[in-house]
Protein backbone atom coordinates (compact mmCIF):
# COMPACT_ATOMS: atom_id res chain seq x y z
CA UNK A 1 0.00 0.00 0.00
CA UNK A 2 1.24 3.67 -0.79
CA UNK A 3 0.69 6.55 1.21
CA UNK A 4 0.11 9.89 -0.07
CA UNK A 5 2.09 12.97 0.40
CA UNK A 6 1.45 13.84 3.81
CA UNK A 7 2.57 10.11 4.62
CA UNK A 8 -1.29 9.16 6.41
CA UNK A 9 -3.90 8.60 3.41
CA UNK A 10 -3.46 5.10 1.55
CA UNK A 11 -3.21 5.66 -2.05
CA UNK A 12 -3.81 2.71 -4.47
CA UNK A 13 -2.31 2.20 -7.54
CA UNK A 14 -5.08 3.34 -9.74
CA UNK A 15 -4.54 1.95 -13.41
CA UNK A 16 -4.00 -1.80 -11.96
CA UNK A 17 -7.20 -1.26 -9.72
CA UNK A 18 -9.20 0.14 -12.99
CA UNK A 19 -7.78 -2.67 -15.21
CA UNK A 20 -9.17 -5.43 -12.41
CA UNK A 21 -12.64 -3.74 -11.75
CA UNK A 22 -12.80 -3.81 -16.52
CA UNK A 23 -11.61 -6.99 -16.03
CA UNK A 24 -14.28 -8.23 -13.60
CA UNK A 25 -17.19 -5.92 -15.22
CA UNK A 26 -16.32 -7.83 -18.13
CA UNK A 27 -17.12 -10.77 -17.11
CA UNK A 28 -20.84 -12.68 -16.94
CA UNK A 29 -22.23 -13.34 -13.05
CA UNK A 30 -21.93 -17.43 -14.46
CA UNK A 31 -18.26 -16.93 -15.67
CA UNK A 32 -17.29 -15.47 -11.94
CA UNK A 33 -18.26 -18.71 -10.43
CA UNK A 34 -15.20 -20.51 -12.73
CA UNK A 35 -12.51 -17.88 -11.59
CA UNK A 36 -10.10 -19.64 -9.28
CA UNK A 37 -8.77 -17.94 -6.17
CA UNK A 38 -5.25 -17.36 -5.79
CA UNK A 39 -5.14 -18.94 -2.11
CA UNK A 40 -7.44 -21.45 -2.27
CA UNK A 41 -6.39 -22.49 -5.96
CA UNK A 42 -10.51 -23.17 -5.87
CA UNK A 43 -13.38 -21.76 -7.83
CA UNK A 44 -15.96 -20.08 -5.76
CA UNK A 45 -18.97 -23.28 -6.86
CA UNK A 46 -16.12 -25.88 -6.05
CA UNK A 47 -16.07 -24.99 -2.55
CA UNK A 48 -19.63 -24.74 -1.79
CA UNK A 49 -20.49 -27.45 -3.44
CA UNK A 50 -17.78 -30.03 -4.43
CA UNK A 51 -17.63 -29.54 -8.05
CA UNK A 52 -17.20 -27.47 -10.68
CA UNK A 53 -20.55 -25.86 -12.51
CA UNK A 54 -20.84 -26.67 -16.18
CA UNK A 55 -21.33 -23.65 -18.69
CA UNK A 56 -23.13 -23.60 -21.69
CA UNK A 57 -19.57 -23.41 -23.33
CA UNK A 58 -18.75 -27.04 -22.01
CA UNK A 59 -21.83 -28.42 -22.82
CA UNK A 60 -21.07 -27.48 -26.43
CA UNK A 61 -17.84 -28.88 -26.11
CA UNK A 62 -19.30 -32.31 -24.81
CA UNK A 63 -21.35 -32.29 -28.36
CA UNK A 64 -18.58 -31.54 -30.37
CA UNK A 65 -16.54 -34.07 -28.69
CA UNK A 66 -19.59 -36.36 -29.35
CA UNK A 67 -20.14 -35.74 -32.74
CA UNK A 68 -16.63 -36.19 -33.74
CA UNK A 69 -16.36 -39.48 -32.13
CA UNK A 70 -19.71 -40.86 -33.67
CA UNK A 71 -18.05 -39.12 -37.16
CA UNK A 72 -14.85 -41.78 -36.34
CA UNK A 73 -17.25 -44.66 -35.82
CA UNK A 74 -19.08 -44.27 -38.59
CA UNK A 75 -15.63 -44.50 -40.70
CA UNK A 76 -14.49 -47.02 -38.86
CA UNK A 77 -17.56 -49.44 -39.56
CA UNK A 78 -17.53 -48.29 -43.70
CA UNK A 79 -13.97 -49.27 -43.51
CA UNK A 80 -14.62 -52.43 -42.03
CA UNK A 81 -17.85 -53.25 -43.97
CA UNK A 82 -15.65 -52.76 -47.06
CA UNK A 83 -13.12 -55.03 -45.70
CA UNK A 84 -15.57 -57.76 -45.07
CA UNK A 85 -17.16 -57.14 -48.88
CA UNK A 86 -13.86 -57.42 -50.34
CA UNK A 87 -13.18 -60.85 -48.32
CA UNK A 88 -16.61 -62.41 -48.83
CA UNK A 89 -16.19 -62.17 -52.60
CA UNK A 90 -12.70 -63.33 -52.48
CA UNK A 91 -14.00 -65.98 -50.58
CA UNK A 92 -16.84 -66.41 -53.55
CA UNK A 93 -14.36 -66.57 -55.87
CA UNK A 94 -12.22 -69.11 -54.25
CA UNK A 95 -15.15 -71.64 -53.92
CA UNK A 96 -17.81 -70.65 -56.31
CA UNK A 97 -16.19 -69.80 -59.62
CA UNK A 98 -14.26 -73.12 -59.63
CA UNK A 99 -17.68 -75.15 -59.47
CA UNK A 100 -19.03 -72.75 -62.27
CA UNK A 101 -16.29 -73.40 -64.40
CA UNK A 102 -16.35 -77.25 -63.93
CA UNK A 103 -20.20 -77.38 -64.47
CA UNK A 104 -19.90 -75.02 -67.47
CA UNK A 105 -16.95 -77.16 -68.90
CA UNK A 106 -19.48 -80.66 -68.15
CA UNK A 107 -21.85 -78.89 -69.83
CA UNK A 108 -20.05 -77.67 -72.79
CA UNK A 109 -18.55 -81.58 -73.51
CA UNK A 110 -21.84 -83.11 -73.27
CA UNK A 111 -24.50 -80.89 -74.47
CA UNK A 112 -23.44 -78.00 -76.46
CA UNK A 113 -21.08 -79.80 -78.25
CA UNK A 114 -23.58 -82.28 -79.82
CA UNK A 115 -25.69 -79.27 -80.45
CA UNK A 116 -23.28 -76.68 -82.07
CA UNK A 117 -22.18 -80.32 -84.24
CA UNK A 118 -26.06 -80.86 -85.20
CA UNK A 119 -26.38 -77.37 -86.82
CA UNK A 120 -23.08 -77.14 -88.50
CA UNK A 121 -24.57 -80.55 -90.47
CA UNK A 122 -27.26 -80.09 -91.71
Amino acid sequence: MWHGQDGNLPVFPVKALENSVNRLAACRSEQLDHLKNAKLNTTPAELLFGVDLRLPADLRLKEIIESEYINTYKDEREKMRLAAKQDILKVQEETILPKRLKLYSRTKQAGMAELWDFKTTS
